[in-house]
């Protein structure tokens, strides 16, 4: 799903989400593109894709509002999926 129109002037913004690590990877995947295609949906969104890696890294004992976007990964089990 996408909202794109011919000669339309796009501005791309990259964010970042962060998403339990526990959730199973389809869940979470089925959950961002649906609220993403609604975003469409709602005019405020005109196209979206995954990209780049997932990592996986471990708040702190007291965690600050943004601060999980700054950690190292952590290290995980070899047969856990970190890649879209």
């Amino acid at each position: 799903m996408f909202a794109v129109n011919p000669d339309q002037r796009i501005r791309i913004v990259k964010i970042e989400i962060a998403v339990d690590a526990a959730l199973p990877d389809g869940e979470m995947r089925d959950g961002i593109s649906n609220r993403m295609n609604a975003a469409i949906e709602s005019g405020l969104v005109a196209d979206w894709r995954y990209f780049g890696r997932v990592r996986i890294v471990q708040a702190d004992d007291c965690p600050e509002e943004g601060e999980v976007f700054y950690l190292a990964p952590i290290t995980v089990d070899r047969n856990q999926r970190n890649i879209f």
